[in-house]
């Protein structure tokens, strides 16, 4: 299992870092010989065979053809020279900020060996059967396939991370809060369920218990297991424990919860209600606690959706739902302000009732198990060229072009990464309906802003989600595009031998069909069209660098350009 996990990082780093590179005079592709050669700055080489190469980046490697001048060497030793490799590019000399990249590859690798391991042959018996939303949840082994260490996770204990793991598939109960009234801050959309925590506590404790509760004259409050020990050590959550204005319950319940990819998101398949929660944890690159201002842009698209136009989106696309999250609740603090340690968003479950049965994350299935195998291998045969080109032409109709639309059209820049998209597939495996989810993420045009603000008080133009033109394009188009839709070109290209350029020929004369069908802002089908390159996120010096995007001026700082393959695909 050590190989195989080894596999996943090394092609993630790698990739990542071929990313944020395109034109440098120290890393080579020789197509003759179908090999990518790195020269440090002593004129060391270092040799990479490929087993895929991808005109968008997603290349797979040769193990076996791996060499350090003359002398043949290991996957693992040429993943610590290239990290050295790439220290010298990004003038990176800081021991401790290398030490601690270093330290986080390879805790994200350990934690995709055991995530293997746990697995075993299982691994291909999952991908070739059945799946519902949490089988494809926990089967997400790799996360970001652009990423140096997409698995780290700073601050679980082994115990915590076995129980709260999503690819162990562990249910578990949650903690609760019972605390006089003021202590609790609540907000709900209007005309949403005000007693949602209360459904979500009967469902967890039993109706007559919460009854109990509440008519004493307390309140609950859901509270993730593993964030109960970082609030309790909270000096002031101590003191209301002494004055007995709160305590706290941690039992199980016949209720089990599941942690979903983000690992902060957990679903129960009988609840109605999913639930987002502030993690003391770092992934990734940071520290997840949910901010007030994210989880009220929750309710904001609740809201916006309410509207006329959004009303008249959710009629154009009758296959493509957002997950709404109309609610959230937290602890207040001792200046009675949001304590955002405490932070439990409530987001709607669609996958109750049936629903949850073929409903597929699309980062799953575009990702290929340990043994190359697909998800979609399932319904189409690896020599069936035309039902490989018709998948995506179903793609680009159920993903692409809703949320190109929704941006063009309505002013609604949905954070489109292939986390958040879950597809339905029918008895085919086409994908016949999608759903989007993290509505926190969500931004707005300066039209957009005009024309849903006077609906949403929460909505300011000096929020962080009212996006100019250049902004929009960069980071709406580089989550659907890049993170999205080139990940599906090439794992698609991959797995059907079919060249990249024919999957974005049929992106790109869907782009024209949109625009052609007339819109209200072109802005960003024009970038994806025309434009002489897209930008892309720089995962790579963000994490080698520890530079925290979220508290960056402009977050766009980070962004590289990159050639655009769309606009040679006519």
């Amino acid at each position: 299992m050590k190989k195989r996990s080894l596999n996943y990082t090394f092609e993630a780093l790698v990739n990542s870092l071929l990313r944020e590179f395109p034109d440098s005079e120290h890393i080579k592709y020789v197509s003759t010989e179908k090999k990518i050669i790195f020269t440090d700055k002593k004129d060391h080489q270092l040799h990479l065979g490929l087993n895929f190469h991808s005109v968008l980046g997603k290349h797979q490697y040769n193990e076996e053809e791996c060499s350090l001048g003359e002398d043949k060497i290991s996957l693992e030793k040429a993943l610590d020279w290239i990290i050295d490799f790439s220290c010298q590019l990004l003038d990176q000399s800081n021991q401790r900020e290398i030490t601690a990249f270093k330290d986080r590859v390879s805790s994200s690798n350990e934690n995709i060996k055991k995530f293997t391991t746990h697995l075993g042959e299982r691994i291909e018996e999952r991908y070739q059967s059945s799946l519902n939303f949490i089988d494809t949840e926990s089967l997400l082994i790799l996360g970001h396939s652009f990423h140096p260490y997409p698995k780290a996770r700073d601050g679980f204990s082994e115990e915590d991370f076995q129980k709260y793991s999503p690819e162990f598939q562990r249910g578990f109960s949650l903690a609760w809060a019972i605390s006089d009234d003021e202590i609790i801050f609540e907000k709900h959309m209007q005309g949403f369920d005000s007693h949602w925590i209360k459904h979500v506590a009967i469902s967890c404790l039993g109706e007559e218990r919460v009854n109990n509760i509440l008519d004493e004259g307390k309140s609950l409050l859901p509270i993730h297991p593993y964030q109960l020990k970082y609030i309790r050590e909270e000096e002031y959550i101590k003191s209301l424990e002494e004055k007995g204005k709160i305590s706290f319950i941690q039992e199980d319940s016949t209720t089990l919860w599941y942690s979903t990819s983000s690992v902060r998101s957990i679903y129960s398949p009988t609840c109605k209600y999913m639930l987002k929660f502030s993690l003391t944890l770092r992934l990734t690159n940071s520290i997840r606690h949910l901010q007030q201002v994210e989880v009220d842009r929750g309710i904001q698209v609740s809201k916006v959706l309410n509207t006329k136009e959004g009303k008249e989106l959710k009629a154009k696309w009758k296959d493509f739902q957002i997950i709404e999250e109309p609610a959230y609740a937290a602890f207040k603090d001792q200046s009675s302000k949001v304590a955002i340690n405490s932070i439990v968003s409530c987001r709607i479950n669609p996958f109750i009732n049936g629903e949850q049965d073929s409903a597929i994350l699309l980062a799953t299935l575009n990702q290929l198990s340990p043994s190359k195998t697909s998800i979609l291998d399932q319904f189409i045969e690896r020599d069936d060229e035309e039902g490989y080109l018709n998948w995506f032409k179903a793609f680009t109709q159920k993903v692409i072009t809703p949320l190109l639309d929704a941006q063009a059209n309505f002013g609604i820049f949905l954070g489109a990464h292939q986390q958040n998209i879950i597809l339905k597939l029918d008895d085919a495996g086409l994908p016949v309906k999608m759903y989007f989810r993290d509505c926190q993420g969500t931004g707005y045009s300066e039209e957009g802003f005009k024309a849903y603000s006077p609906y949403c008080d929460e909505m300011a133009l000096d929020n962080g989600n009212i996006l100019t033109e250049e902004l929009g394009q960069k980071i709406f188009c580089y989550y659907l595009i890049i993170n999205t839709t080139f990940d599906t070109i090439s794992h698609l290209s991959l797995i059907s031998g079919l060249d990249e350029s024919k999957y974005l020929q049929i992106l790109n004369k869907s782009l024209r069909i949109l625009k052609e069908k007339g819109v209200k802002d072109s802005s960003c089908i024009d970038y994806l069209l025309n434009g002489p390159y897209l930008w892309v996120k720089g995962n790579y010096k963000c994490c080698l660098k520890e530079i925290n995007e979220n508290t960056m001026k402009s977050p766009t700082d980070i962004y590289i350009p990159m050639k655009n393959r769309i606009q040679e695909n006519i």
